[in-house]
C-alpha cells in the first residue's frame, strides 16, 4: 500500500490543500500549529479505509471535532461554524493496483461516508477472502503512533500474562493499528510466547529472529535482545551499558525499542510466509508523530536511514521539529508546512538541488577561531535569517559563505525557524546549561568533523545564549561555557 497524493477539504486547519508524497519517507516540519499532526491524522484516515473490507477491524472515520471551524463575531457575539463537507481524497497503489478513494463527512451528526472507497473496499475484501482461504498473499502493514504514544510498564505485564488468546489470525497484525499508541502488552506476550516456543522446539523461529533484528538495527549500540524466563522481562545488551531488564533502559531506548519491535512485531503477524525475509518483503504505511521523541541529538541523526533500511518497502510518515533530523534528510523527503501551503525546500542546511552536502574544500564554511569569546561567525534573527557577526575577523568569510549557500532562502528560513522553536521548547534552565557543556565537549569533533554541521551548532548555540540571558533567566554570564569555533 502507497500513498502518492492527497487531497484534503475542511480537516482540522485545512480548508483546501494538496499534497504530493515521496514513496520512501516523508518528513514533515513546520512551526507549532501549522498542521503537522493534521496531516499525519488525515493520511490515517485516508490509510484506514483498507479496514472497511475487513471485517472486525475499525477504519479510520473522520471525526467531529476535527471539522474545521470559522469563528465570526455578529454585534458582539462570537459564534463557531463547522465547515462542510469534509472530505480527504487519496491517489495511491493498493495491491499493486492503482486507485483513488475519498472519505466524506458530510454534516453534523453524520458519519463518514464510505462510498468514495469502494475501490479500496473491494480489494481488502478480496485479500481478506483470500486469507481465510489459506492464501499466502501479501497484506500490507498499516501503523499510527501518535506523539503520546505509551506502552504497558513490565509491573504491569502480570495483567495479561495468563490472558489466553482467542485468535491466532494473520488479521491480528491489524489489532491496534490506527491507534496512535503502542499496545507493548501483546508485543511483550508474543516476545514470551516465542522464546517458549524456541525452548521446545531447540531453536527460534524466523521471524523471531527478524523482529529481534529490527530492534537491533535501530538500537542505538545494541548488541542482543531476549527474553528471558529467570528474569521474566526483556534482557537487553547494550555496548557499554551491559545487559539490562527493558524496564530499566532509558525513556529514548525504550520508545525506540516498542517503535521498532511493535513493526516488526506486526509484519511477522501479518505475513509469516516471509520467514526471515519478513522485514526486507512487507509493504505498508507507517505514521509517526514526533520521530525524534526522547531521543539523543546523535541518535536522531540516524534514526530515518535506521528504518528506511530495517522496513525496505515501508512508506513512511513523520513529523519533527529536530534541526538534527532535517539536517539529515535529503530534500526530496521533506515538506515544510508554510502559510502559503506545503514546500520541498529547495536547499536544506547548505544541501544541494540533489540534496548533497558541500564538501569542505568546496566552500569558506570553517570559521576562524573568536579567541574565546562567546560569540560566533553567525548569528540568528528571530524569523531565522542568518547574518554575520560585526566586529569577528571572520565577518568577510561568514557573508561570502551566507551569500554563497545561498542560506537565507525564504524556505530554508521557515525551516530552520521551526526547527529549533521545537529544539529548545520547554528545556529547563538546567537541561540548557547541560546542553551547553555538551557542546563545549564536542567541540573538538564539530572543528573536524562536517562543516555543515558547525552551522547547525552554531545556529543552536547562539539560541540557548538568548534564552538563558532573557527576563526569565537570571544568571553569571561568565559561567555559560564558550565554544571557541
Amino acid at each position: 500500500m502507497q500513498i502518492d497524493s492527497l487531497k484534503i477539504e475542511n480537516f482540522r486547519r485545512f480548508a483546501n490543500q494538496n499534497f504530493s508524497f515521496n514513496n520512501r519517507f516523508n518528513l514533515i516540519v513546520g512551526e507549532n500549529g501549522a498542521g503537522k499532526t493534521s496531516l499525519l491524522d488525515a493520511i490515517a484516515v485516508a490509510t484506514g479505509s483498507w479496514f472497511l473490507g475487513i471485517q472486525g477491524y475499525d477504519s479510520r472515520s473522520i471525526k467531529q471535532d476535527e471539522v474545521r471551524v470559522l469563528r465570526n463575531e455578529f454585534e458582539g457575539v462570537i459564534t463557531y461554524e463547522g465547515q462542510y463537507p469534509v472530505s480527504i481524497k487519496a491517489e495511491g497503489i493498493i495491491q499493486s493496483s492503482k486507485v483513488e478513494w475519498t472519505r466524506t463527512l458530510n454534516g453534523p451528526g453524520g458519519r463518514t461516508t464510505r462510498t468514495g472507497a469502494q475501490s479500496a473496499k473491494d480489494i481488502s475484501e478480496q485479500t481478506a477472502q483470500a486469507v481465510s482461504q489459506g492464501e499466502p498473499c501479501l497484506l500490507p502493514l498499516i501503523a499510527h503512533y501518535g506523539a503520546g504514544r505509551l506502552w504497558v510498564q513490565p509491573r504491569d505485564m502480570n495483567d495479561f500474562y495468563n490472558q489466553k488468546q482467542t485468535h491466532n489470525s494473520r488479521l491480528d497484525g491489524y489489532l491496534y493499528s490506527l491507534d496512535p499508541r503502542i499496545n507493548f502488552s501483546d508485543l511483550f506476550q508474543w516476545i514470551r510466547k516465542e522464546k517458549y516456543i524456541s525452548l521446545q522446539d531447540g531453536k527460534e523461529r524466523k521471524q523471531y529472529v527478524a523482529v529481534k533484528n529490527a530492534i537491533l538495527s535501530c538500537l542505538d549500540h545494541g548488541k542482543s535482545i531476549d527474553y528471558s524466563v529467570k528474569e521474566e522481562d526483556i534482557m537487553v545488551e547494550i555496548d557499554p551499558q551491559g545487559i539490562l531488564p527493558f524496564r530499566l533502559l532509558s525513556d529514548g531506548q525504550r520508545n525506540m525499542i516498542a517503535l521498532a519491535a511493535d513493526i516488526g512485531f506486526k509484519a511477522a503477524q501479518l505475513n509469516p510466509q516471509l520467514g526471515e525475509n519478513v522485514l526486507q518483503e512487507t509493504p505498508g504505511i507507517v505514521l509517526i508523530d514526533e520521530i525524534d521523541l526522547l531521543l539523543h541529538p546523535k541518535w536522531q541523526r540516524h534514526v530515518i536511514n535506521d528504518l528506511k533500511k530495517t522496513f525496505p518497502k515501508i512508506q513512511f510518515f513523520a513529523s519533527t521539529h529536530s534541526p538534527q533530523i532535517i539536517g539529515e534528510t535529503p530534500i526530496e523527503e521533506v515538506i515544510l508546512l508554510t502559510e502559503n501551503g506545503p514546500v520541498h525546500p529547495s536547499i536544506a542546511y547548505g544541501a544541494d538541488s540533489k540534496g548533497n552536502w558541500p564538501k569542505p574544500s568546496e566552500s569558506n564554511l570553517f570559521i576562524s577561531p573568536t579567541d574565546g569569546n562567546c560569540e560566533t561567525a553567525f548569528d540568528f534573527r528571530q524569523d531565522g535569517s542568518m547574518v554575520a557577526v560585526d566586529g569577528i575577523n571572520s565577518e568577510k568569510a561568514a557573508k561570502l559563505t551566507i551569500e554563497k549557500l545561498q542560506l537565507n532562502d525564504p524556505e530554508l528560513k521557515d525551516l530552520r525557524k521551526s526547527s529549533i522553536q521545537g529544539f529548545l521548547d520547554g528545556l529547563s534552565r538546567e537541561n540548557l546549561l547541560k546542553l551547553l557543556n555538551r557542546l563545549k565537549e564536542d567541540e573538538s569533533k564539530i572543528q573536524n568533523g562536517h562543516p555543515i554541521k558547525l552551522l547547525d551548532y552554531c545556529f543552536v548555540y547562539s539560541k540557548i545564549i538568548e534564552k538563558l540571558l532573557n527576563q526569565w533567566y537570571i544568571i553569571d554570564k561568565d559561567k555559560i561555557p564558550c565554544l571557541n569555533i
